[in-house]
């Protein structure tokens, strides 16, 4: 069976964590995440914090996740962080000739996954991000024309906001010096051409800044 019949991912009314249930109660963090359970997102968190393989094992035991949400593959390993959806190999090359400030594709077995990644393919999901295409009459484009839609950012902005309430204080503080980092760059560099709208807080901590010409380095 699935992982979402084992007993530790069941709901206190004894169902499996559902993508289609209520309201959470408003005292917990997971009132920013309307149709996601409380047990479902305690269950992101608790195996976050484990190791992102762990994470993995869980999200993409999810039917939708299995499945490439651009062309239906069954072979969907690879992912669009800030959209939070599984592709397959063939599409993830597809989003890569889009440019990273349009998609961001990592693999979640070959690369480090920090806390906010994670929170992206927790809260958003192959079903949720289908289903916001469907609304948006998009899911008949090419992957060039859906992902440099205007409907598109404004749900990877969307997604990118509930992510934030959800990101632990040491995240939060790594996610504060990064900006710092990135504002002092663009004063003391004011004639060099190239404005860095964000710098990975890996960088900042002892990696090699990258720098951009127009698009986010938050990765």
């Amino acid at each position: 069976g699935t992982l979402y019949q084992h007993s530790q991912y069941m709901s206190s009314s004894g169902e499996a964590p559902s993508f289609e249930g209520g309201h959470p109660d408003d005292t917990t963090p997971q009132q920013h995440t309307p149709g996601l359970s409380p047990d479902f997102i305690a269950e992101c968190e608790r195996r976050m914090r484990e190791h992102s393989s762990i994470f993995f094992e869980f999200v993409q035991s999810i039917p939708e996740n299995k499945i490439c949400i651009d062309c239906g593959s069954r072979q969907a390993y690879w992912v669009s962080v800030y959209y939070g959806i599984f592709i397959c190999i063939n599409c993830s090359g597809k989003h890569r000739s889009l440019g990273t400030h349009l998609s961001f594709v990592k693999s979640p077995n070959l690369d480090k996954w920090t806390e906010k990644h994670m929170w992206y393919v927790a809260l958003g999901g192959n079903k949720r991000a289908k289903e916001f295409m469907e609304r948006s009459l998009l899911q008949d484009m090419d992957i060039q024309e859906r992902y440099s839609s205007r409907a598109m950012s404004e749900y990877k902005d969307i997604l990118s906001g509930e992510v934030m309430k959800f990101l632990s204080p040491a995240e939060l503080e790594r996610e504060r010096v990064a900006a710092a980092a990135a504002a002092a760059y663009n004063l003391n560099n004011p004639s060099s051409g190239q404005r860095v709208t964000a710098i990975s807080s890996d960088d900042v901590f002892g990696k090699k800044q990258k720098k951009s010409r127009g698009c986010c380095w938050c990765c």
